[in-house]
């Protein structure tokens, strides 16, 4: 069986998903009151990972440093 990733790729991807929590948590402390915009950044964090995994699964490192 073939896999999408190797294990370097693996660790940076959940490094990547550990990192947007951390994030997600701290927004949700800052934005508790503007729902809209809470949405509206939470739509472009997950845009953002699955940019970066999209990268790591293509090989393409060198685009997902933040």
């Amino acid at each position: 069986m073939e896999h999408i990733m190797n294990d370097s790729q693996k660790e940076e991807f959940f490094e990547i998903i550990e990192e947007m929590r951390h994030i997600s948590e701290k927004l949700n402390v800052i934005t508790d009151e503007d729902k809209a915009w809470k949405t509206r950044l939470q739509f472009a964090m997950i845009r953002d990972l699955v940019w970066q995994a999209e990268a790591l699964l293509k090989g393409d490192t060198a685009t997902n440093d933040f």
